[in-house]
């Protein structure tokens, strides 16, 4: 993998090894056997992006995980009638992890703010994977479940005043 001089941009991947690195390090492949990992990086694809492209739009079917190389992305939402932008992602974030896993309408836009490149995977890929290593799902179930536990942990201690507010509209682990 090349090394990069700019701080807070990651390397930029260009090829299996680099992708099978990156995948090593994800918290959500953190459990997947490395014989499977081998096989995702195969599949995996550097994919470059244009200021104004979309990745995909709100409502839209969500199938590709994307892993920023560099550059940066923007998540918006809709909210009467304009779009709202409530994140930026940049080189070394990782999103799309559910599209692999359960597909589905994105509640998001990605679009790219400035010239970003990604590792992808699609969900076609992931699920062919997945039927012929029955125990990559598992895996990535249990990993995913630890991220979401952890995220509820770190948003309890940082607002407990809000948890309150949010109701039966909150408390994910509970469910």
């Amino acid at each position: 993998m090349s090394s990069s001089t700019d701080p807070g941009q990651a390397p930029e991947a260009c090829g299996y090894s680099d992708f099978l690195d990156i995948m090593r390090g994800l918290p959500l492949f953190a459990k997947v056997p490395l014989e499977v990992s081998k096989v995702l990086a195969y599949l995996s694809r550097l994919e470059e992006f244009q200021p104004g492209d979309y990745l995909v739009r709100e409502g839209e079917h969500a199938e590709t995980f994307y892993y920023i190389t560099c550059g940066s992305i923007v998540v918006s939402r809709m909210a009467g009638g304009e779009p709202v932008t409530l994140r930026r992602f940049g080189a070394g974030d990782c999103l799309g992890g559910l599209a692999l896993i359960l597909g589905g309408r994105s509640l998001y836009t990605l679009q790219a703010d400035t010239r970003t490149s990604a590792m992808t995977l699609g969900r076609e890929q992931f699920l062919k994977t997945v039927q012929r290593f029955p125990q990559v799902e598992p895996a990535m179930l249990q990993s995913l479940a630890e991220h979401v536990l952890a995220w509820e942990e770190r948003f309890l201690s940082r607002h407990p005043e809000q948890f309150a507010q949010f109701g039966q509209d909150f408390g994910l682990t509970l469910y």
